[in-house]
């Protein structure tokens, strides 16, 4: 039996700062980050060897850009399962679904196993690339956030009301492919995945096993040698400062 939505610490008129024209903001900035990344090796990966992405970074194209070129070099040095570590606070709804529909069809044209970790909080976008995972876990202190979508709007200028009413549109049409992964992935009933897209509601870990958000609680760190790579939002550097080295690219060839 789904528990009633009162059984989840939900509230309404939760305020955030919302990004980009179409944005699922989290429970923290998620202004376009500065992007870099780690990657400990460049060797073909063993079969049965598990590869991994960590995103400790707001969802935006630049996340999606990198996120998509990291398991497209992985899979390319011959990764079969690939674990997606999430520690972020949500972002462009569009950038998300990218993400999403990538994932969805490398796994089903190419068999890849996908498998998400909750390692921090994964909030409003980041909450349905979560969803991804054919097994999601979330570490004991794992914390989903989901509430509804929002528009950023300038305070530079004054947007048009037929603009308004477009985004606006726009937005709405994006709903009923996020409740329908909340009714498809979840243990969660229409009334109750609907809640989660009109009002804010927190999990920790062990709510979001009861609801099927997640599959297993597990603490999860990956291998000082696993192969992967790590996308994070680099801290702002004082004027004056070099510039990094450019990120390594895929392999030739």
């Amino acid at each position: 039996m789904t528990p009633s939505p009162p059984s989840r610490r939900a509230v309404l008129g939760w305020a955030s700062a919302f990004v980009a024209p179409l944005a699922l903001a989290g429970c923290q900035d998620a202004a376009t980050p500065a992007l870099q990344a780690a990657k400990p090796d460049t060797g073909p990966i063993a079969p049965g060897q598990p590869a991994f992405v960590l995103i400790k970074a707001p969802i935006t194209r630049a996340t999606r850009d990198l996120f998509i070129a990291d398991v497209n070099t992985l899979l390319g040095r011959g990764a079969q399962e690939v674990q997606l570590l999430l520690d972020s606070p949500g972002g462009e709804v569009q950038a998300a679904l990218d993400m999403i529909d990538y994932v969805d069809r490398t796994r089903q044209q190419r068999g890849t196993v996908f498998v998400t970790h909750n390692v921090g909080t994964v909030a409003s976008a980041a909450c349905y690339l979560f969803l991804t995972g054919q097994r999601r876990l979330s570490n004991e202190r794992g914390v989903f956030l989901f509430h509804e979508a929002g528009l950023t709007i300038s305070t530079a200028g004054r947007l048009p009301a037929s603009e308004l009413q477009e985004q606006l549109t726009q937005l709405r049409a994006y709903e009923p492919r996020f409740l329908s992964m909340l009714k498809e992935r979840t243990r969660l009933s229409d009334t109750d995945a609907r809640t989660f897209l009109r009002r804010t509601v927190v999990l920790n870990s062990s709510e979001a096993l009861r609801d099927g958000i997640t599959t297993a609680t597990a603490n999860f760190v990956p291998p000082a040698n696993a192969p992967g790579f790590v996308i994070v939002t680099r801290p702002v550097a004082p004027p004056g400062t070099p510039p990094p080295a450019p990120r390594p690219g895929p392999p030739p060839g």
